[in-house]
């Protein structure tokens, strides 16, 4: 079974993506984010797959730096540095 395990970029494409939908249910926004993530990994296995395979490393890197983003932009979020907008219009902090 080893042997079908893919190597170098494919395999770091997997991870990713895999991290992107992989999230704990009880996160904070949990539809919204997961809805987010699964788009962008969407976006990178098609580009992956459309582009040149010698492209599949940047492609992880792209979704990875996407992940890392969100997780700072909802880390300032719950600190209240980043105010954020209700569905009725209200601005809260946070």
């Amino acid at each position: 079974m080893p042997d079908r395990i893919p190597d170098g970029a494919v395999r770091e494409l997997l991870a990713v993506v895999l991290d992107a939908i992989t999230l704990p249910y009880d996160t904070p926004d949990y539809d919204r984010r997961i809805l987010d993530r699964a788009a962008h990994a969407r976006t990178v296995a098609t580009a992956a797959l459309a582009e040149d395979p010698a492209d599949i490393g940047w492609n992880a890197d792209y979704l990875r730096a996407r992940l890392a983003e969100e997780a700072t932009t909802e880390q300032r979020k719950r600190e209240g540095v980043i105010c954020v907008a209700s569905r009725n219009g209200d601005v809260s902090r946070g």
